[in-house]
């Protein structure tokens, strides 16, 4: 009876835990980052349509943006 799925993707834990660990492997497994990653996962899979607008500022950019690659490697 519920159809709240078109606002809001149902995601499982183990589905953030799979994209954790893809983002983990990407960056090239990095230790330290598990929270970060945990939380980028959770913020692809969910749909940033509803967290863009608390989410969207220069930190949140910036945190991305080193989570993607851009720091650099020890």
């Amino acid at each position: 009876m519920q159809n709240t799925s078109r606002n809001k993707r149902e995601v499982t834990r183990e589905q953030i835990e799979k994209r954790a660990y893809e983002i983990y492997l990407q960056r090239g497994g990095m230790d330290g980052t598990d929270m970060e990653d945990w939380l980028i996962a959770e913020q692809e899979l969910v749909g940033e349509e509803g967290l863009s607008g608390s989410a969207s500022g220069p930190e949140e950019k910036e945190r991305r943006a080193a989570a993607a690659g851009g720091r650099s490697p020890r």
